[in-house]
């Protein structure tokens, strides 16, 4: 015989009992509902300007340029403060 457990870990194993029969059955969790209906749509991202900056918090240093692994900064504070001034993000 099985008995029914109760208070927290009840309650979050029907939860997840819940959420694998919803995904189970092909409902999207937390998709807005005309996401169902139909393909989804290409999104045009235009053309960007990509950049890679390097980070090594153990032997980067923020006097460094950042394009590569040797050049590391040592800070993701500093990598944030050489974005351009006005760049869309």
């Amino acid at each position: 015989m099985r008995t029914r457990r109760s208070g927290w870990w009840g309650r979050t194993a029907r939860l997840v009992w819940i959420a694998l029969v919803v995904v189970a059955l092909g409902a999207p969790l937390g998709a807005p509902a005309s996401a169902a209906s139909g393909p989804l749509q290409p999104y045009d991202i235009g053309a960007p300007t990509l950049l890679d900056v390097w980070v090594d918090p153990l032997t980067g240093d923020d006097g460094n340029g950042g394009e590569s692994r040797e050049l590391a900064l040592r800070t993701l504070n500093e990598a944030w403060n050489r974005i351009p001034q006005g760049t869309e993000l």
